[in-house]
């Protein structure tokens, strides 16, 4: 699961087309899976996935990444407060870039 992770992030990073492909459901559907990975009990695994969101976060347009903010931020809330300081750490990094990347009516209703 780690490795497909970091399939992820180069994907998001070299291959956008692919992710804001066929209106945005390709990046829902990978977003998803990927906030699945942040409940993972593997605490590297959960990092890893904390930033696979970051990078979508940071190199896809806003237009695809408004519809998932809710899924997003409430999963990296939880992970932010998590005991394993690593993990919590790169959960709020994320958190600051999704707040960053999404329209800000969207990310106020959902806190």
């Amino acid at each position: 699961m780690f490795e497909s992770l970091n399939v992820v992030k180069r994907i998001a990073m070299f291959h956008k087309h692919l992710l804001a492909a066929s209106g945005g459901t390709a990046a829902k559907e990978c977003i998803k899976s990927v906030v699945k990975q942040t409940d993972n009990l593997r605490s590297q695994v959960a990092k890893n996935a904390c930033m696979t969101i970051q990078t979508i976060f940071s190199e896809l347009p806003t237009k695809d990444l408004d519809p998932n903010v809710e899924l997003v931020i409430t999963a990296l809330l939880k992970k932010s407060t998590d005991t394993n300081h690593f993990v919590s750490e790169q959960a709020e990094k994320a958190l600051t870039m999704v707040c960053h990347a999404c329209t800000d009516s969207k990310v106020f209703n959902c806190l």
